[in-house]
């Protein structure tokens, strides 16, 4: 299991999206928030993206992750749909779903079973 670090605050606008900004690029790290909110320009991850100076690929969203029709699996496709599952965007049952993974697939499957 990935270990993470947890930004709260106690309302919109106290700045817990800034401060994730800055330590998610001070440690070049990912991020994700399970519920977007409080700004109406952009969103907090495109936000935290642009101050941080991170890669889109270091922004876990559905929409970053491949499609739900894919059909040629790499490592690094394999990896952002168990990445989405370790940070909590997908429950193994949405990511077996959203795939249409069967019991079957070695390089998902046994991987998601085991968190």
């Amino acid at each position: 299991m990935r270990k993470g670090i947890v930004v709260t605050g106690t309302d919109t606008g106290v700045g817990n999206t800034v401060f994730a900004a800055a330590l998610a690029g001070a440690v070049g790290g990912e991020y994700w928030k399970p519920v977007q909110a409080g700004l109406e320009e952009e969103t907090d991850s495109a936000l935290v993206a642009r101050l941080a100076g991170l890669p889109v690929d270091r922004i876990l969203t559905l929409e970053a992750l491949p499609e739900p029709s894919m059909t040629r699996w790499t490592i690094r496709r394999k990896a952002e749909v168990v990445a989405a599952v370790d940070g909590g965007l997908l429950t193994i049952d949405e990511a077996l779903d959203r795939y249409k993974i069967d019991g079957f697939d070695p390089g998902i499957l046994q991987r998601l079973q085991h968190q």
